[in-house]
């Protein structure tokens, strides 16, 4: 890839398009950030600048928060469709409120809250960042220890979450992607 296009957003952009008009990028195909940049022999910046142009001009859809990728507008597969970081913040605030979680104890691993969410590690750990940033969590040796006690949020319930609990996700939850 010449120079000139890989620091031009606006040429990656048009080359993106094309490859979505002829077919090249198929429909509900996703792409990651990385992925773009890879194959177009430029940086994450500039693939996201280019990424950006597309979204806002209604050509392809984006899911951050956690689930990450790019599709062509309109095609974004449905498994895409699982909680993205606020979903699971507010999750876990509620486990808190309600004594799931309780003060003193430590929460489940990583991984397997990653697994009940259908969602990697890092999703959870960057989740839970904000909850440690106010002074909820704690981080010790590996694992998350609640210090400090929520209010019960009276009249509601995981089902927000229940979609990641053995039912099916797509049925419970509309894709919030930008």
């Amino acid at each position: 890839m010449p120079d000139d296009i890989a620091s031009d957003p606006r040429a990656i952009a048009d080359l993106l398009r094309k490859e979505i008009t002829d077919g090249t990028w198929e429909a509900g195909t996703v792409r990651s950030l990385s992925t773009i940049a890879e194959h177009f022999a430029t940086t994450r910046y500039y693939a996201n600048m280019a990424v950006r142009l597309l979204r806002d001009s209604g050509i392809v859809d984006t899911c951050n928060g956690g689930r990450g990728g790019i599709a062509p507008h309109g095609t974004m597969p449905p498994q895409w469709n699982g909680p993205g970081r606020t979903d699971i913040q507010t999750t876990v605030r509620r486990r808190i409120g309600d004594g799931t979680y309780p003060v003193g104890v430590f929460m489940p691993t990583l991984t397997s809250l990653g697994t009940e969410f259908g969602v990697s590690r890092a999703t959870i750990h960057m989740s839970l960042h904000a909850l440690r940033d106010e002074g909820i969590l704690s981080t010790s040796g590996g694992r998350t220890l609640v210090v400090k006690g929520l209010p019960s949020e009276a009249g509601e319930s995981d089902q927000a979450m229940a979609g990641h609990h053995g039912t099916n996700p797509e049925a419970e939850r509309e894709l919030d992607c930008a």
